[in-house]
């Protein structure tokens, strides 16, 4: 056999020239097992599954974070009708008569950041870090000036220091669980976030009664 290229005589079915290293023949192409393209098409169909649930995770945790956003910020703008259409009807922090006025004035000083975001048995967990007034060392401050005040006196000056901006400021860990009611997603009140909402005052309440 003659190379076409240079002219060297080179062996029958050879590939390729030794003398120039042109290419002869084409190359054969490996072929590709039907197991092993079976098993190439499964691991396609697994990533692609573990992608999309990926991002339904990802869409869903952000659903759930911006609804509690959206209502930790109506809180703080005092909007009690948004508030009561974020939460589960049988749910409260406040009353017929809309937030009471130590409310208010705690409202006005939150602020918070949402830190993460988990799945419950039927329902979903955001977990945010709530920055409130110290409500117990606001009311160890007024307690350790030894002085006698009567009620009204006493809510004046509470209101008053709530409001400082000044005021003692603590950190709260809480979680707050959305369900999915006729189509909406609603918010439960934690015990965590009743809490923090009120800078401590039902936690205070409990140490207090536990030591009478």
């Amino acid at each position: 056999m003659i190379c076409k290229y240079c002219g060297t005589e080179i062996k029958e079915k050879a590939e390729s020239c030794p003398q120039c290293g042109k290419q002869l023949m084409p190359r054969k192409k490996r072929k590709v097992s039907t197991k092993k393209r079976g098993l190439l098409i499964l691991l396609c169909i697994i990533g692609i599954a573990i992608l999309t649930y990926m991002f339904w995770q990802t869409k869903r945790g952000q659903e759930e974070k911006q609804i509690v956003s959206g209502f930790l910020d109506a809180y703080v703008q005092l909007d009690e009708k948004q508030c009561k259409e974020l939460m589960l009807d049988e749910e409260a922090t406040m009353d017929d008569q809309g937030l009471s006025n130590f409310q208010r004035e705690m409202a006005k000083r939150l602020t918070y950041r949402i830190t993460g975001f988990s799945e419950g048995e039927g329902y979903s967990i955001v977990e945010v870090e709530i920055t409130n007034v110290d409500f117990q060392k606001i009311m160890d401050t007024i307690l350790e000036s030894g002085k006698t005040i009567d009620e009204e006196r006493f809510e004046q000056t509470l209101q008053k220091m709530i409001s400082d901006s000044e005021s003692p400021k603590r950190k709260f860990e809480c979680e707050v669980n959305v369900f999915a009611v006729d189509g909406k997603s609603k918010i439960e009140i934690t015990e965590s976030l009743s809490n923090a909402l009120l800078g401590g005052l039902p936690e205070y309440i409990a140490s207090v009664v536990k030591e009478i």
